[in-house]
């Protein structure tokens, strides 16, 4: 019987979820308006799911964009 001393530094501290309607294009931008992440061709009749993940405020982030 071994303690469990795994530590999971890679799960979110938090998650934000938005709903927004599909229109074709997204723009997301940090806190002082920089826009980090941009597409205009979106597909108009998929369901469409953007992850975004961040490890502090400094480091870049990484967008995942998953169609359905």
């Amino acid at each position: 019987t071994k303690a469990d001393v795994r530590f999971w530094n890679f799960l979110p501290k938090y998650a934000k979820i938005a709903m927004i309607e599909n229109t074709g294009k997204i723009a997301l931008s940090d806190e002082n308006s920089r826009i980090f992440y941009s597409n205009e061709n979106l597909p108009l009749n998929k369901n469409i799911l953007i992850v975004v993940k961040s490890f502090s405020r400094t480091s870049s982030s990484v967008v995942w964009l998953i169609q359905r």
